[in-house]
């Protein structure tokens, strides 16, 4: 896909001095209250890409962020629109906080390619990465289910690998219908990157890889 700057992802001052605050108490969160262990940083690439992984809680984003140890700014959440653009009161409180992209669940042709132009200008102003949750919604279980093709897709047109992230202990600590967790601690398992490729099978080897890492962690 050729990268095409048409909707810059801009910010104010007062959005960036939020974020860094946010970023801050994040940090002391996966320090203190909710201990992070973090396997396979070593995995990450020197070039941009895209971080998917499993879900099961409004944590996720937080622990990601801080599992690849670069700052917050660096990266852009694609959210689900309905959810966090439906509601003018929470995309104004998550705006302030992370970088998100809006993403369509139902990935209508053009909604499609808005979100791809916003995350290649995202990429094109020197920023590390974006982060996909394949399942498109997060899992009441705490089990993995089925992925959208999005993973493939997104890597494809935008030109930038795949890594693999399997996620553990944030269902536990802060589920579906919880505002703050529990005191606990959460793994983050980076996996291998998987490159850009022309079909829509690297979806299923996301998953597959995302189900092994699972089964690694102890």
């Amino acid at each position: 896909m050729r990268r095409i700057n048409k909707h810059p992802v801009r910010q104010s001052a007062c959005e960036r001095i939020a974020q860094r605050l946010f970023e801050t108490f994040a940090k002391l969160l996966c320090r203190i209250w909710c201990p992070l262990r973090v396997v396979g940083r070593e995995n990450l690439p020197d070039v941009p890409f895209l971080i998917c992984a499993n879900h099961s809680s409004h944590l996720d984003s937080i622990v990601l962020m801080v599992a690849v140890g670069k700052p917050f700014g660096c990266f852009a959440l694609m959210a689900a629109r309905d959810y966090f653009f439906g509601n003018k009161l929470r995309s104004f409180a998550m705006g302030c906080l992370l970088k998100l992209i809006p993403l369509d669940r139902s990935a209508r042709p053009y909604s499609l390619r808005t979100t791809l132009a916003r995350c290649a200008d995202f990429l094109n102003q020197g920023n590390l990465g974006l982060i996909l949750f394949p399942e498109g919604t997060r899992s009441a279980t705490d089990d993995i289910g089925p992925f959208k093709p999005g993973a493939g897709l997104f890597s494809e047109r935008l030109g930038i690998p795949v890594i693999p992230v399997c996620i553990n202990g944030t269902h536990r600590l802060m589920p579906k219908g919880r505002l703050f967790p529990r005191r606990g601690k959460v793994t983050v398992r980076i996996g291998e990157t998987l490159w850009p490729r022309a079909d829509s099978s690297i979806a299923v080897d996301v998953r597959s890889r995302i189900l092994a890492l699972k089964g690694d962690i102890s």
